[in-house]
């Protein structure tokens, strides 16, 4: 990251207005784990599941990490060892419950519905096998309306049709928000991120599986000149 970035970045955090809703977060991460006995964090492995996290392990060292690994064709190796070197940096004591996405050529991955025919389903047997009673997801309101109404719902039910029950503790912030708490606390990312920067700046820039016709509206990426990787053999 540009030292002017991680410069506005850090004089964001000593900000009345960061500092409030992080306390906010805090006390709201507090009063769900007391109301629940076995939860667990989904974690993406960007700047958010990140962030949320640190966070949440901060309170509860030893709480279940979810993470699905969409697999060579959808991610490129290198970003997934980074993010799974973050998660045992960031949380070193958490109990993981790690699973790659099955199998399949090329092609596959990217018509295949990854999200309805793999991850809820899988996520569903691990809910029961774990015995989890909660999901703290890191999603947040000013992605997307659709993200914005879970956030909302949550808050009187709490309660995610493919989670079961769930909250989003980060659902206020901003990108700008997500960042500063990164950068103050020295939390590592995935260096895409610093790559997709130089073209969208980093508030605007988000990890994706890449080249997946299912997300592909949302910001799957397909920048030739800058992934390279995609015509390469998959190691």
């Amino acid at each position: 990251m540009r030292s002017e970035d991680r410069l506005r970045y850090l004089l964001h955090s000593e900000s009345p207005e960061y500092k409030l809703i992080l306390r906010q977060t805090k006390k709201y991460i507090s009063e769900m784990l007391k109301i629940c006995k076995n939860p667990y964090v989904a974690f993406s492995g960007g700047k958010d599941s990140t962030v949320l996290l640190h966070l949440v392990s901060s309170q509860k060292s030893d709480i279940w990490v979810r993470h699905w690994d969409y697999g060579p064709w959808l991610l490129p190796r290198w970003i997934e060892t980074e993010i799974l070197d973050n998660l045992s940096t960031i949380a070193p004591e958490i109990k993981l419950d790690y699973q790659m996405r099955p199998g399949g050529d090329k092609e596959s991955a990217r018509h295949s519905n990854v999200h309805a025919s793999g991850f809820f389903v899988e996520l569903e047997k691990a809910i029961k096998l774990r015995g989890w009673d909660m999901c703290f997801l890191g999603i947040r309101s000013k992605e997307s309306r659709k993200r914005r109404q879970k956030v909302e719902r949550s808050k009187s039910r709490g309660w995610d049709v493919n989670l079961g029950r769930a909250c989003y503790p980060v659902g206020s912030w901003s990108a700008t928000d997500i960042w500063s708490y990164i950068i103050s606390n020295q939390l590592p990312y995935p260096t895409i991120y610093d790559k997709l920067a130089r073209l969208y700046g980093y508030d605007n820039t988000r990890l994706s599986t890449f080249f997946d016709d299912e997300i592909a509206h949302i910001g799957s990426l397909e920048i030739s000149n800058l992934l390279l990787w995609r015509d390469k053999k998959v190691e």
